[in-house]
């Protein structure tokens, strides 16, 4: 016997907003859009419905390349001797309720050298141990790259060592990332080439011929598909387009 005294829905009545957004996927999806990656995380446990709009590839696509101007933070370096040193979180977004930091210290993957975070774009650190790795601190997912192999500058016989890593990513374009390696040749000053690991096919290869440039390679800005450096000193600035 149905309560008489519990209000009931007329099925002859409008559907709530709730139940609007609820039935409509392309509403839905617009307004997931807008969360960041560490809510929709937490919202893929809401039902089975929820999980296959969420992880499904074009949507993915959709909210990687969708436009967020404003970075969430930064992590500043706590100096130590330790193995695994602290970070600082410095939220940009809400200061009365700061976000909480996604880790305090590298430890996600087990390395016996000084983790260190080279450069950071659009949610990826590119960080070196004795390995690279890329490491998405949202979702602790990372991978490891194997550092060039040296190579001998012939008829010179100089062996190329390993003077500095940038990062390219621009999730607009692609979600694939790059690294680019500035190798220098030991016996001749300012002698520098470049090599890029593409994340699409998982190889370093070498690019373009070597060159001469007074710049500073760990100070490398990526922007609007070139990775731009300038010197302290002189003036000067060299840009790498990493697309050609």
């Amino acid at each position: 016997m149905a309560d008489a005294s519990r209000p009931r829905r007329n099925p002859n009545s409008n559907p709530s907003s709730s139940e609007t957004v609820a039935n409509n996927d392309d509403l839905l999806n617009q307004i997931l859009l807008y969360l960041p990656i560490r809510s929709l995380l937490r919202l893929k446990s809401v039902s089975k419905h929820w999980l296959s709009l969420i992880t499904n590839p074009h949507f993915l696509h959709l909210h990687t390349t969708h436009p967020n101007p404003r970075p969430s933070g930064l992590f500043l370096y706590r100096y130590s001797r330790q193995i695994h040193p602290e970070f600082d979180f410095l939220s940009l977004l809400n200061y009365e309720s700061p976000l909480k930091p996604p880790f305090k210290a590298l430890t996600f993957v087990d390395d016996a050298s000084d983790l260190q975070i080279l450069q950071s774009y659009n949610g990826l650190l590119l960080c070196r141990g004795l390995h690279l790795y890329i490491y998405n601190p949202t979702t602790s997912q990372f991978a490891a790259i194997l550092q060039p192999p040296c190579r001998v500058l012939s008829p010179l016989c100089y062996l190329t060592a390993f003077y500095d890593y940038n990062l390219a990513f621009d999730p607009p374009k692609s979600l694939h990332y790059k690294v680019v390696s500035v190798n220098f040749s030991w016996g001749l000053p300012d002698h520098y080439e470049l090599e890029i690991f593409s994340s699409e096919i998982g190889l370093w290869s070498p690019s373009g011929d070597p060159f001469n440039g007074d710049v500073n390679f760990n100070l490398g800005v990526f922007w609007n598909g070139a990775l731009h450096w300038i010197s302290t000193t002189s003036g000067d600035s060299l840009y790498f387009n990493v697309d050609k």
